[in-house]
């Protein structure tokens, strides 16, 4: 599938139509909870990475390498 940014190059046609009518039948607010939620999954991705790379790091200075 041919998208803008090509960033579903490898999905068939027929699966990303399903995808954008899902997507299209959500209400505002089911659509902002799975913002919400994306937002999350990926600080915490992040989070996770900053551990990683500074294990010795306090609660509040992984935070604010997170963040930064």
């Amino acid at each position: 599938m041919a998208t803008r940014y090509n960033w579903m190059a490898d999905t068939d046609s027929k699966a990303f139509e399903v995808l954008i009518e899902l997507q299209r039948k959500m209400s505002g607010g089911e659509k902002l909870a799975c913002v919400l939620k994306t937002s999350a999954m990926l600080m915490a991705l992040a989070e996770g990475n900053v551990r990683k790379l500074y294990p010795h790091a306090s609660e509040r200075g992984a935070g604010t390498r997170t963040l930064t």
